[in-house]
């Protein structure tokens, strides 16, 4: 019987060590495999263990003894097939992956071919200097029908772009004046374009847009600025656009309408008028200036009352 025991012992010594070496391969494609590879040793390890001369139990237990290597041997199995199960997924996966990968560039690789293969045709060059010169005209003759009230000056890249700067006025209102204005000369552009060439220049795109006023973004840094994130009551509140803000006064408290759920902040202004800013706008249309005090203070906002 002793001779039988140590058979076993050595046995699953050397299931052991190989084992080990089954894990470190098992870890170099599936970590999940490997893990449970790692759960399979431990029952391996434990089983051994019993079998060991120093390996003493109660003299009321010695009757589980048996059963419980015979537990411990069906665990490992069961983890190992498991563990196997896993390796040959992931296996099976990496190799589909890697066949995909060879399909796509070999697909690739023909299409370049294809590519090369055809001639690419020659488009007749267009004469632009016409163009310029008429877009030169035209924006001239949009900044002097304004007479600085409303459009300043022009910022030319022909035929590509005609920039726009506008007053400080009204880049106050820069968003709008692009939702509303802008696409009035885009029109009026088209139709000037159209009637003095026709069809010509259809295929040149030339961006018509509207700029802010220089001195307003020379002294107004964005980094200066940001979106109300940290509520304190004392904020300096501005409002206006990326380009031009206005002070509207400071945050004293916020509270909850009940007659429609709608969140309010209310901002007082310094001669005591309260002004009512819905939640989602004073948080994604109105200005802290980041130097302010109250910044990133831990002051809190109090509800109204």
């Amino acid at each position: 019987m002793k001779t039988v025991k140590k058979i076993l012992k050595y046995i699953l010594g050397v299931m052991s060590g190989l084992f080990i070496i089954s894990i470190i391969m098992a870890f170099c494609y599936s970590w999940k495999a490997g893990l449970i590879f790692v759960l399979s040793e431990l029952f391996l390890i434990a089983l051994f263990v019993t079998f060991r001369e120093g390996f003493q139990v109660k003299q009321e237990s010695k009757k589980f003894k048996n059963p419980a290597r015979i537990f411990l041997f069906v665990l490992f199995m069961i983890s190992a097939n498991w563990g196997s199960s896993v390796l040959n997924s992931d296996l099976d996966y990496i190799k589909y992956k890697s066949e995909s990968e060879n399909k796509s560039i070999e697909n690739k690789s023909e299409i370049a071919n294809e590519i090369d293969e055809v001639k690419p045709e020659t488009l007749p060059e267009v004469d632009t200097s016409k163009l310029i010169e008429f877009q030169k005209t035209w924006s001239d003759s949009v900044v002097k029908s304004n007479n600085g009230s409303y459009i300043l000056s022009s910022k030319l890249s022909l035929p590509d772009t005609i920039y726009f700067e506008l007053s400080k006025g009204a880049t106050k209102s820069i968003n709008s004046n692009k939702r509303d204005n802008l696409p009035m000369y885009l029109s009026i552009y088209k139709k000037s374009l159209t009637k003095k060439f026709g069809t010509q220049y259809n295929g040149i795109e030339t961006i018509i847009d509207f700029m802010p006023n220089k001195e307003l973004t020379k002294n107004n840094n964005p980094n200066d600025w940001s979106h109300p994130v940290l509520m304190n009551r004392g904020l300096k509140v501005y409002s206006g656009n990326e380009y031009s803000k206005e002070y509207l006064g400071k945050l004293i408290c916020k509270y909850k309408d009940e007659s429609n759920g709608n969140s309010y902040y209310i901002v007082t202004k310094d001669n005591g008028k309260e002004n009512r800013i819905i939640d989602y706008e004073f948080e994604n249309y109105y200005w802290i200036k980041k130097t302010d005090s109250n910044y990133n203070s831990a002051t809190g906002l109090s509800k109204c009352y």
